[in-house]
Parts: C-alpha cells; structure tokens; sequence
C-alpha cells in the first residue's frame, strides 16, 4: 500500500536525520580530540575557597599558587598559567577591543606550538619588574598588523600601555 510505504520511509527519513543531528552536536562538543599535539595530556585545574570548597574560584589559581605548584610538582611539565579576557589594543591610531590572554613563558611549551615569527616568552619576561612582551595572534597580525614582518620589536598599547611585539602565534593555534 502506498500511503503505509510512504508514512514508513517518512519515519525512517525523520529517525535518521534526527539521530545524526543529535550525533553530530555530540561529538562536537564531547567526543571530538583537542586540536593539540598530545591532547589526552594536557590537563586544566584550578582551586577552591576554604569557606565554600565545593565551589570554584572562577576556575582559576592565583600566580604565587601556580609557582608553589610548579616548584612541587613531579608529574606535571611543562606547566602555564593564564587568564583570559578583553583588552582594547591600538597600533598606528587605531583601536579595537580584542580577546587576550596573559600567560606564563610555558604556555606555547604546553601546546608544542612556537611562533611563526620571532620568539616565545622569556623567564624574565615573567618577574613583576621584568620587561613586557607580547605575542600576537595570527589573524591581528594579518588583519590589523598588515601581516608584515618588520611587526617584531614594534610596539602595540594594551590598554593604553606600550607592549613590544616579540612574536606571532601559528595560524592554527586557537586557544
């Protein structure tokens, strides 16, 4: 009978699409790898409040407790820290609000990834009173940079302070 045979191709028709719509929502957000080198190894923690241990301080550990931590750690290397956020970046009078983030001289260590251009953070980079340094993303460099190599040792202003451009991040690199 027509009408059975085209209300049963109809179900099947609907159950398929539906299941893989569902499937693909889930392996997006669950079951798809990390875009990293060694993705099953990287690890994100952060600590709690003694007065409400159950829940997270935004999710983050301050510097002196990421520097405790990587002082006595045994089975964890290399090892960063960051905090992300928005930053209004202006070079040669132009302004934009950006996302940014501010890291430890590991960060790109932990991925396995090294700049297009120029270098990765330095140690010193790292001390309160040490030099400042900036690591620019790929498509800033291209888009609002110009995508020219003479950026490294130019200097952007974050938030209305001058920050040296010492390197590039990969163009895949997304953090």
């Amino acid at each position: 009978h027509r009408t059975f045979t085209s209300v049963a191709v109809l179900t099947l028709a609907l159950g398929v699409g539906a299941t893989t719509a569902i499937f693909s929502v889930v392996y997006g957000i669950l079951l798809r790898p990390l875009p990293y080198v060694e993705a099953d190894r990287l690890v994100h923690f952060g600590q709690t409040g003694r007065r409400a241990p159950t829940e997270p301080v935004s999710g983050s550990t301050s510097h002196l407790n990421f520097l405790d931590l990587q002082r006595t750690a045994r089975t964890i290397a290399p090892m960063a820290l960051f905090s992300a956020g928005r930053a209004v970046i202006s070079h040669d009078g132009e302004a934009d609000v950006v996302p940014m983030g501010t890291v430890t001289p590991a960060f790109f260590d932990v991925f396995k990834v090294a700049p297009v251009m120029g270098r990765a953070f330095t140690a010193d980079e790292d001390r309160p009173t040490g030099p400042r340094a900036a690591i620019v993303g790929y498509g800033y460099w291209q888009e609002r940079l110009g995508g020219r190599a003479d950026v490294i040792g130019q200097s952007i202003d974050i938030s209305g302070v001058p920050w040296p451009i010492v390197g590039v991040a990969p163009r895949d690199f997304d953090f």
